[in-house]
């Protein structure tokens, strides 16, 4: 219901008149461009060729009887099927280009962990292992599959993929076709799939020509005035000092809201015709300011920017991030908090097409190895229900 109401939010903010343009397939140069993310992420893995940071692992664990080679069969036809799969990223003249290969398989670890006592111990530590495991995004098939069967009916399957190739969306994607193919491998068929409108590349060219004149003055305008004056650096109190680079070394806190709270969120949410991402991101203002005693906070969030129908079954990078900025002012409510959160991020919305690379670049925030730029701090609400892999057998 609330990804509806963040549907429903978003259209409501959008401005009349002409349609935006479609992406379609164009004639495709000599150096295919990366998209502006792209770009970014083949920066910083060039800055830290061995970093995992952009590695995204995720697992399955199938119960029942798992044919292998209709399994590596339908893992192929999804890499046939996305160009990006098949894609790496070289440097000509210094200048990051995609280089697409016309076909590439996936080279799929089979484990035997049966006469193990503790196999799924050891699944866990392959998994963490994999998961820090670097890319080389010149060379490598940027995704990594390996199945672990424990018992005779019990397997794991381990994921990673960059995500310079990949997103949150795209895992569901990739999980939902692996079903059809899986399904249809199995009868010796190929999956009836509709074809895809574009590829990535296509999107990635779209993107450089759309975004420029009018559209970029007025994307970058928007933001340029929410980010205006001096930004704020978050000040909270740490155990330790800050490094002076940043090491992405982090941890883990899980806790739980009883049901009784989370029903009273719902209630405030709808009396003020909002979304529960807004409610929790005002919530979450108002705890930033307790422990730091700041006013003004600048909180990141992630944005599936997935609203042109011609990407939405496509994998791809396409998440972009945006920049929240909220000033808190002295005896005012929670509510009064919640509508202005709420218009911020109705506007927000409106302007997502603008990458978070384009917007650091016009800004040129003071650059600190041991800061993140614009923002110290994400709010990520997953409310979407994971994909389902309910395969024969």
């Amino acid at each position: 219901a609330d990804r509806k109401a963040e549907i429903i939010a978003f259209l409501q903010a959008q401005p009349t008149g002409e349609p935006t343009t479609e992406i379609t397939r164009l004639e495709r140069p000599a150096r295919i461009p990366l998209s502006f993310a792209q770009q970014r992420l083949w920066f910083l893995q060039e800055m830290q060729p061995g970093s995992p940071a952009y590695n995204i692992p995720f697992a399955i664990e199938i119960e029942g009887s798992l044919d292998f080679d209709a399994f590596k069969t339908s893992l192929n036809a999804i890499v046939s099927r996305h160009e990006v799969l098949r894609t790496n990223f070289v440097s000509v003249n210094g200048e990051p280009c995609q280089q697409i290969s016309e076909s590439k398989a996936v080279a799929i670890d089979e484990i035997d962990l049966r006469s193990q006592t503790n196999g799924i111990e050891q699944v866990r530590a392959a998994a963490i292992v994999s998961a820090k495991q670097p890319f080389d995004l010149r060379n490598d098939l940027l995704l990594r599959v390996a199945v672990y069967r424990v018992q005779n009916t019990r397997w794991v399957v381990l994921f990673t993929i960059h995500h310079v190739v990949s997103d949150a969306w795209s895992t569901e994607i990739l999980l939902r076709e692996l079903d059809r193919h899986y399904r249809a491998a199995l009868l010796g068929k190929s999956a009836e799939l509709p074809a895809l409108p574009v590829q990535y590349a296509d999107f990635s060219i779209w993107q450089r020509e759309w975004l420029k004149g009018e559209v970029l003055t007025e994307q970058l305008g928007y933001w340029q005035q929410q980010l205006q004056g001096e930004l704020p650096t978050l000040q909270l109190p740490t155990d330790y000092p800050r490094k002076r680079v940043q090491t992405f070394a982090g941890a883990v806190e899980h806790f739980s809201i009883s049901a009784d709270t989370t029903s009273k969120l719902t209630r405030l949410t709808q009396e003020y015709s909002a979304s529960l991402f807004m409610t929790l991101m005002a919530a979450f203002n108002l705890f930033l300011r307790r422990y730091s005693g700041q006013q003004d906070f600048l909180v990141g969030t992630p944005i599936a920017n997935r609203h042109r129908r011609e990407v939405e079954g496509m994998i791809g990078l396409f998440v972009n991030t945006l920049a929240i900025r909220t000033k808190l002012r002295p005896r005012e409510t929670f509510v009064d908090v919640l509508k202005r959160v709420r218009q911020t991020t109705l506007d927000a919305y409106q302007h997502q097409d603008l990458p978070f690379e384009k917007l650091v670049e016009a800004l040129q925030p003071d650059r600190d190895m041991s800061l993140s730029p614009l923002f110290q701090v994400r709010f990520r609400l997953e409310n979407a229900p994971p994909e389902e892999v309910n395969l024969p057998g």
